[in-house]
């Protein structure tokens, strides 16, 4: 019983833990891509 409850919230945790780290890498790729294209594009001023 413990040892299926203990998955459960193991399973719970990494499904979590996924969406953040994708969506943490998914926000700073584009800041990191705006960053890059705002200081190295060839339209600046």
């Amino acid at each position: 019983m413990f040892q299926t409850a203990s998955n459960f919230v193991g399973l719970n945790f990494l499904i979590h833990l996924h969406f953040l780290y994708n969506c943490f890498i998914r926000n700073y790729f584009v800041s990191c891509a705006v960053s890059y294209w705002k200081g190295f594009s060839p339209h600046k001023k």
